[in-house]
């Protein structure tokens, strides 16, 4: 049975990833609407994802936080108006100054969420399942949306993006509404402790948000440049995000079994692999094959990543940052494959994406060595209850 806060914690993640996961499938009716390119298209991306980034920044240093319910509810306020606003423009830089608004209430409740997470017994887990949960709305709305935008235009896109939004809103409400997180006084460890640590595992954030955002979020136009017409496209990524699911199902299943280092070395591995796939695809078959290892192999190593943060400090100062540091990623990764693509090709961007996939394990192999090593910071063996 799941518990009435992780609820809240996949409310919170709902806000506060839905937008930026579902964004592939906007990318054609965007770049139509506006008559923009793939460079465009990461500015977009990048606005909305650096609101996220100053937000989960900001409370990373934040003395307290008396209300994660009432965070996240100002949030979720903040993210429904600048989507709805952006329903009403056709010019194109208000329209991506709206996404920029959304996208500060969207880090707003994503601190929550991890705040929450955090302090969960069992990190990997709640972060496991609440990605799962996303994950499920993400399929709801590609196997939906492309019909209704092909009918009705991108702002019925939205709209049903907005629905999802409203929906969660019980959700919410089952986040703690008087938990206190409190960083005393000016001492830098208190506030994050392990710092070499905690800089380490998010410079391999930043690089598994590399690896999988620069190939992602250009699926749709990697699938056209492979010969696929957009229908089989819609398909093809409606069904890798339902199989998808896999992914942070079977880390919510595996947990701390294994430990980290197997599991991370396992899933960036296979990332690898998949972004390369992807880009050389010729055929809907390998296409197809690249794009379910992709979102398969992201979903299952982000609570892996996450948890390693959390078990530095359970109070979620570094799990907060984590919010900052994947939306900065997710941000710079499309505006720089961006131009990549523009100016060079698919390829560069596939390899470019292997090349963060193994430097993240790299450091990661280093990271969990230094943690055993660690007093108080041994991993995890025993079979989680």
């Amino acid at each position: 049975m799941i518990p009435v806060r992780m609820s809240g914690i996949f409310g919170g993640y709902i806000i506060g990833l839905l937008s930026l996961w579902v964004m592939t499938i906007y990318v054609g009716e965007f770049m139509q609407a506006f008559s923009i390119s793939e460079d465009k298209i990461g500015l977009l991306y990048a606005l909305e994802a650096g609101g996220i980034a100053l937000v989960s920044l900001y409370f990373a240093y934040q003395v307290s936080i008396q209300s994660l319910k009432k965070l996240a509810y100002t949030g979720l306020i903040l993210a429904l108006t600048g989507h709805g606003l952006s329903l009403f423009t056709d010019t194109f830089w208000i329209f991506t100054l709206c996404r920029g608004l959304a996208g500060i209430g969207e880090g707003m409740a994503l601190v929550a969420a991890n705040t929450a997470g955090a302090a969960h017994k069992n990190p990997e887990r709640s972060f496991a399942l609440a990605q799962l949960c996303v994950a499920v709305c993400v399929v709801i709305l590609i196997f939906t949306v492309p019909h209704l935008s092909a009918t009705y235009g991108y702002r019925t896109a939205i709209g049903a993006m907005l629905l999802v939004l409203i929906i969660s809103i019980p959700l919410v409400a089952m986040l703690p509404g008087n938990r206190v997180i409190e960083h005393e006084g000016s001492d830098e460890k208190r506030h994050f402790p392990y710092p070499a640590l905690g800089i380490a595992i998010l410079s391999a954030f930043i690089l598994l948000n590399f690896s999988d955002m620069g190939v992602w979020v250009f699926s749709e136009q990697i699938g056209l440049k492979a010969g696929l017409n957009i229908e089989i496209i819609s398909t093809i990524l409606g069904a890798t995000t339902f199989i998808g699911m896999v992914g942070p199902l079977l880390a919510a299943i595996i947990s701390n079994r294994f430990g980290r280092l197997l599991p991370v070395t396992v899933g960036l591995l296979l990332l690898s692999s998949g972004g390369l796939m992807s880009v050389y695809a010729t055929n809907a078959g390998t296409y197809s094959a690249g794009m379910i290892t992709l979102v398969c192999c992201i979903g299952f190593l982000y609570p892996y990543f996450l948890g390693a943060l959390a078990s530095l400090d359970e109070k979620g100062s570094w799990t907060n940052l984590s919010g900052s540091v994947m939306a900065f990623a997710m941000a710079i990764a499309p505006l720089f494959t961006g131009l990549i693509a523009t100016h060079g090709s698919y390829y560069i961007v596939g390899w470019f994406a292997f090349s963060c996939s193994m430097l993240a394990l790299i450091i990661m192999v280093f990271v969990t060595r230094a943690m055993k090593k660690t007093q108080g910071l041994e991993e995890a063996q025993v079979v989680a209850k």
